[in-house]
Parts: C-alpha cells; structure tokens; sequence
C-alpha cells in the first residue's frame, strides 16, 4: 500500500508532505513506524531525507458485513405489493389499457406481478405476502389501500399465484377510480413493517405497480422520507410508456428527498421500467440492484451485525438399507390459494385461509403454520446449517457492492504524522 501525506489547509490547495509504502502486516505491527519521503526535494545521489513520519497508534482489520452475511445469519425478509387500480390504466375491457390481457397474454400487470414477484420470491422463506390495491372504486368512493384477498382487515396471500388471484379478484369486483395517491399505503407500510433488533432481524420489502402518475407527490416524498429511519425498501415498477419523471424523483439517485424538516437518511427507493426490461436477464439485476446495500447501510447505521450462521447439529450417519430406499415420489396438485393468515397468528388445518402445502404422495399433508414470520410449519430438505442459494442471489450479492472495494475486509488506522 501507498500512502500520501498531505498538510492540510483551509484554501483547499493542500501541501504535499511525502509518500510511504507498507504491507498490511507493516501496518499491524507494534509501535508501526513509516518514514515520509518527498520526491521533489531530494538531491542526486544523496541519501533519502525524510520529510516526516507517520506513528501508527492503532490498526485494525474489520470485516464489512454483507448482504448474503445477514440472510445466512437469519435476518428474515418481509414482502408487501401494491397494484395501481386508477382510470389512467383505462378500463380493462379497453384494448389499450394496461389491466386488458387474454390467457394467452397477460395484462402488463399480470406479466409484471409473475416477473418481478418470481424474482422476490426466491428470498420469502415465508412464501406470504401482503397484497394491496390502490385507486379502485367502491361504490360511492375511491379506496386508496385496499386488501386485495377481498378481506377487512387480513391482507396476506400465499405466494405469486396469490397475489395474482388477488389481483384479477379486485379487477371484477371494482371499477378503476382516481386520484392516484401513494400516501395511504405508504402509511400502512409504517405500521405493518417490523421494527429490526440484533436478535431479531426483520426488513420489509414493498413492490409497487403503476403506470407512473400520482397526484400526491408531496405526500409521498413525506412518507418516503420517514420510512428512510425504518428498515425498509422499496420497489416501484412502472408499467405501460407513461412519463416516469416523478418515479425518477422519488428513487433519488441524483438528490436525497427532503420534506421541508427531514432529508431522507438513506436511499430507500429503487425505480425500474417494466417495458424496457421484460423478457431479460436484465430484469432482475435491476429489480434487486439497491435492496442489498440499503439493507447492509440500514444494519450498519444501528449497529447491527450478522447473527451467526445456525450450528448444523451432529446425525448419526449409516449406510442406506433397503428399507432406507425411499421410492420415487410424486407431487400432489396445490390447493387453490386464498387468504393466508397474518404471520405471528397461529392456523388450524381445515380452516379458511389455509393451504395444504404439496407433499409427496403417500404422506400425511402438512399444514402452514404462522408461529413466527417468515417460518414455516414443515421446511424443506437441506443441507443443515445453509440456505437454498437461488440465481438471482448472485446478482444481489454483486449489486451490494457497488461503489465500493471488492474486498470484504477493511483496514482501519489512526495514525499521526510529524514533519
């Protein structure tokens, strides 16, 4: 390593002092001293004169916690969608509106929820989401949050085909409505979402679908800004080839949003153009490309470390019998899904709400438990101690560093210099 040392002033036109070269194991070592040299005024073969010195009080490697390092230490991922039901989508019986699809091609908004909700999908252990509309008609008023499923106070599907039925569920039984406002649902974001601590790592994760037109820009960029203090992203996928200026503005890349009090203390916004990514690889690296950094940025601001990876526990390991030999299995055809209860409430088999998870034939069905969010009654088979690692975790695991060293460890130093 190289290191350049620089006397400080205030015009900004800093003076260069000298330059030293050390390895990390220099830099580590006791009462670590570096001389400074300055090029410019040393004289033909004479003998280096030192400039100064650098006195190394403290050094330490630190190792930057990332993305995959908080999935792997337990850290639970929560999943919300809000789907856009106002007039500027056009009514779904109008060829050009974009809810008009046909089994054999689906609405924009369909292909959207099947796209983008089988990318978030591989991270939902839970396999539930909370699913929400917005702008839609109810006899004599416009409901701005409303639950998809068609219950009062339960919004939670069972996986992508869920939200879906939710989905044309709401089509057939409203009529598209304006304004378009945001607020409300970002609001119920604020209520729902789980607060975040050391032994209990819960972040949300909210997916919004519109055509790009809202009519609460103010209010929104208020609700975004207080959800930047919470452990908290958010998604908005435009649909259609509406003008997304105002999307562009909340996603914030180039300015932090600010509501005349508060400026937001983290990009939390991540904007992507259905159209201009549909049918590529591409899709996903965008839909994911600012999740993983704002969730490590959110942990680090509030000192929070990746909890250890769970112990795999010690089995008794013998060569397979016969009556070991497993025959070959068979999946039973999935219940049609409907509401699923809220995480943290526990379910009974038999009862609304619950689906019986496919199995393999010839074992007793397992129902779907809600003891904790995020954990099911019966998992699936694995390796103890890892997590199923999906493609589209690779791109999550290269966007998290973006901007950033490539090296997963960091040195720090606190140094002093004398000249």
């Amino acid at each position: 390593m190289k290191l350049d040392c620089y006397d400080w002033n205030r015009s900004g036109s800093h003076d260069f002092i000298g330059a030293c070269q050390m390895s990390v194991r220099d830099l580590l070592a006791p009462n670590a001293r570096f001389t400074l040299i300055n090029p410019a005024k040393q004289k033909p073969n004479k003998a280096p004169k030192p400039s100064g010195t650098i006195v190394v009080q403290e050094a330490n490697i630190v190792h930057e916690p990332s993305f995959l390092d908080y999935i792997a230490g337990g850290c639970e991922l929560h999943f919300q969608v809000a789907i856009d039901y106002t007039a500027s989508n056009r009514a779904p019986q109008d060829p050009r509106s974009l809810h008009h699809g046909s089994p054999q091609r689906p609405s924009p908004y369909a292909r959207a929820i099947m796209s983008v909700g089988g990318i978030l999908s591989a991270y939902n252990r839970a396999n539930v989401y909370g699913a929400y509309g917005f702008g839609a008609r109810f006899g004599g008023g416009v409901s701005h949050c409303f639950n998809l499923n068609g219950s009062n106070d339960n919004p939670w599907v069972t996986g992508v085909e869920g939200i879906l039925q939710g989905y044309y569920q709401a089509l057939q039984n409203t009529t598209l409505g304006a304004p378009t406002i945001f607020a409300q649902f970002l609001r119920r974001l604020q209520q729902t979402a789980p607060p975040c601590a050391q032994d209990n790592q819960h972040y949300t994760i909210l997916l919004i679908i519109t055509d790009g037109v809202i009519t609460d820009l103010d209010a929104t960029i208020r609700e975004i800004v207080g959800l930047s203090f919470r452990p908290v992203s958010i998604i908005i996928v435009g649909v259609g080839n509406a003008n997304f200026q105002q999307m562009n503005v909340l996603d914030a890349d180039e300015r932090p949003l600010s509501d005349g009090n508060r400026t937001m203390l983290r990009d939390i916004v991540q904007f992507v153009s259905f159209n201009s990514f549909e049918g590529t690889a591409a899709l996903a690296k965008e839909v994911l490309a600012e999740v993983p950094s704002q969730l490590v940025e959110y942990m680090k601001r509030h000192s929070i470390r990746p909890n250890p990876k769970p112990q795999a526990p010690m089995m008794p390991v013998s060569p397979p019998g016969p009556a070991m030999m497993a025959p070959p299995v068979t999946m039973a055809p999935v219940a049609p899904v409907q509401q699923t209860p809220m995480p943290g409430q526990p379910g009974q088999p038999g009862q609304p709400g619950m689906m019986m998870m496919p199995q393999p034939q010839g074992q007793p069905g397992q129902p779907m438990q809600a003891g904790q969010p995020g954990m099911m009654g019966q998992p699936p088979m694995q390796a103890p101690g890892h997590m199923p690692v999906p493609v589209p975790v690779q791109a999550m695991a290269n966007m998290q560093v973006s901007g950033q060293q490539p090296q997963s460890q960091q040195t720090t130093t606190t140094t002093t210099s004398s000249s």
